[in-house]
């Protein structure tokens, strides 16, 4: 350790000396200015705070946009999706009717079949007999 770093050490070590180093620094014109031009290029400014909150709320505006410009696509392809299943409820509405309908034509066929096969069958029979 350098003699430097030893002095540095024992002064960060005693409170009293840290306080009288202090009023040395703050006692000289010439460091006390450094010191405050060091401290005030981390220092915000008001301008500093406003530019960016501008900044930010332009992002929020952005986002908000990008938002709704994305709500306004999922709603078109909702209604997209709607519009199709309308159109399929219609096509299953006449499926079901058209259904309803060859129900009606096998259930007349099976009974005229059914008409015929008893006929069939007593003409068999009386010749049988």
């Amino acid at each position: 350790m350098s003699k430097g770093e030893e002095i540095v050490e024992e002064i960060v070590k005693d409170r009293k000396a840290v306080r009288r180093l202090a009023e040395a620094i703050v006692s000289d014109a010439d460091v006390r200015l450094a010191v405050v031009n060091a401290i005030l290029r981390d220092v915000a400014t008001k301008e500093d705070v406003e530019k960016l909150r501008a900044e930010t709320k332009a992002d929020i505006d952005r986002l908000r946009e990008e938002i709704d410009a994305r709500f306004k696509e999922i709603d078109a392809r909702f209604k997209e999706i709607d519009a199709r299943f309308d159109s399929i409820r219609g096509e299953l509405s006449s499926l079901g009717a058209r259904v309803s309908k060859l129900e009606g034509q096998v259930g007349l066929m099976v009974g005229m079949n059914v008409a015929v096969l008893v006929a069939v069958i007593g003409i068999l029979l009386r010749l049988i007999f």
